[in-house]
């Protein structure tokens, strides 16, 4: 689908003047002779209004304010998600895209702005707007990156009432995740960069089980009510949502066999399981090369009988 962004003449009312509107963040009225400014954005050409004061990189929120907002259907398991979109470039076309979205511009001292997802019911609203995320990334009339190496989106994975604490996972943090760090640090750093847009970094590294609150910690259960993925860097809209359909389900196994269950260390070593097939069998093409390429090399066929249940 491709967007139309910009427009030939000026939108103005038939007399000449400045038209005015309300500015999409604040609601307040605004028009060009008070600084505001209308701009085109993915899926509405027609334009929004921005207001001087919520231009670019102006008024952000604070680092630590919370976006309470929710969208789309409640679904029977009653998992939610959320992100935080990081960004680079001061671009008041994207703010206003987000915003209108129900993104919450953010401060944040590592890149230009972070963005803050509503909280999601589901899936759906989300992939309704990648498509423009990735279009205002990959077109160079935006002052917009997303795929840049500062930049991350940490994806946010709960319950719609906050009827768990993550912070509870520290317990047995090492027999939960470690199957599925495994099956990750397996995997090159390109066939890495395929799945999450980039391979580990400072502030997404390997997990470090002795210190289960580190931050780095590409799992992260420092958040009470959310478990945070924050290995992911958008650079498509497709391998995103591949993504975000693969560890939804993951989470539901982790909530199946061990969340919903007895916090017994023989669930969670099942649960663990459970979430590392999961992994493996989304994205089996790339264990299937590492596979045959091991046994090209070593001449050693082996039984790699787990490949039927991968594949």
């Amino acid at each position: 689908m491709s967007y139309k962004t910009t427009r030939a003449n000026k939108m103005r009312s038939r007399n000449g003047q400045p038209r005015g509107g309300h500015c999409v963040e604040c609601g307040r009225y605004t028009n060009e002779n008070m600084g505001g400014k209308r701009v085109t954005i993915p899926s509405q050409t027609n334009g929004v209004w921005m207001c001087c004061d919520h231009r670019g990189k102006k008024n952000l929120n604070g680092y630590c304010d919370e976006n309470r907002e929710t969208v789309g259907s409640l679904t029977a398991d009653g998992i939610t998600m959320s992100v935080e979109l990081e960004s680079m470039g001061r671009s008041t076309h994207a703010r206003a895209y987000l915003v209108k979205n129900k993104f919450m511009a953010t401060s944040d001292c590592t890149v230009d702005i972070e963005y803050k997802s509503p909280i999601y019911y589901s899936e759906c609203p989300i992939s309704k707007i990648v498509g423009g995320v990735e279009y205002m990334d990959k077109n160079p009339n935006y002052d917009f990156k997303v795929n840049d190496e500062n930049c991350g989106i940490h994806t946010h994975f709960g319950f719609y009432d906050n009827n768990f604490s993550f912070t509870r996972l520290a317990v047995h943090y090492e027999q939960l995740f470690k199957p599925l760090c495994d099956a990750v640090d397996s995997l090159t750093d390109s066939q890495r960069e395929s799945i999450f847009g980039r391979s580990y970094e400072r502030y997404a590294s390997k997990c470090n089980f002795n210190y289960p609150e580190r931050h780095e910690n590409w799992i992260n259960i420092q958040h009470r009510y959310t478990l945070e993925i924050r290995l992911p860097r958008f650079y498509s809209a497709d391998a995103y949502m591949r993504f975000v359909k693969c560890f939804k389900k993951i989470f539901k196994a982790l909530n199946t066999h061990y969340i919903s269950k007895d916090h017994t260390e023989a669930n969670a070593k099942k649960a663990g399981r459970k979430m590392a097939m999961v992994f493996m069998k989304e994205y089996a093409e790339y264990f299937m090369s590492n596979i045959t390429s091991q046994c090209t090399l070593t001449g050693n066929t082996g039984n790699y009988a787990f490949i039927d249940e991968v594949a």
